[in-house]
């Protein structure tokens, strides 16, 4: 990429390659995002839930950062039943939120199989919102270090002082083998 100026404002200019693929990642987002919407109404919470087994199932390794909320994988289950509460509110979303809870406890099952590898980057901030009550909040954090401990298990946090280079607009997950990941990296954690 590279900036050019004539007469005018700066014009960005992209490679044609870039851009393909950069439209590609947009129209898988939209379809994703279709299905998804789809799914609320069509058994909901719960549903989404057991849409995730098969593509955790079928990763060797699993990235996710969240820079807002606890990551699903890692929630207890009255964490995640405000997380659904929250989510049941709005408009043509999905109102089965215990069998949504359950779904995703089962799906906590994925982050003890043998060569499976997991890595979460979460910020402070994350830890601290007050999405549930405090003591509700207070288990969850103590769930963390249980949710932590298996050896497929990587959990780093960015702290609250952390310089970042640019801001988090929102949270992220990819899945696949370690080598199609590569090796993911944020200057506030180190070996991510």
């Amino acid at each position: 990429m590279r900036t050019t100026s004539r007469d005018g404002p700066k014009q960005l200019v992209v490679p044609a390659r870039s851009v393909r693929l950069w439209l590609a990642d947009l129209r898988s987002m939209r379809v994703e995002y279709a299905t998804w919407r789809r799914q609320f109404p069509q058994g909901g919470i719960a549903r989404l839930q057991r849409a995730q087994v098969p593509v955790e199932a079928g990763a060797a390794a699993v990235r996710v950062f969240e820079p807002s909320i606890v990551p699903g994988l890692l929630q207890s289950p009255d964490y995640t039943r405000h997380v659904f509460r929250g989510l049941a509110q709005l408009p043509g979303r999905g109102r089965d939120i215990d069998e949504g809870v359950h779904a995703r406890v089962r799906r906590q099952e994925i982050l003890y199989q043998p060569g499976k590898d997991f890595r979460f980057l979460v910020t402070e901030a994350a830890m601290q919102y007050l999405i549930c009550p405090r003591p509700v909040l207070r288990t969850q954090l103590e769930r963390l270090a249980v949710m932590s401990a298996p050896p497929t298990v990587d959990l780093a946090v960015i702290p609250m002082d952390a310089a970042l280079p640019h801001m988090f607009w929102h949270g992220f997950w990819t899945s696949g083998t370690p080598w199609e990941l590569g090796s993911m990296s944020c200057p506030a954690t180190s070996g991510w």
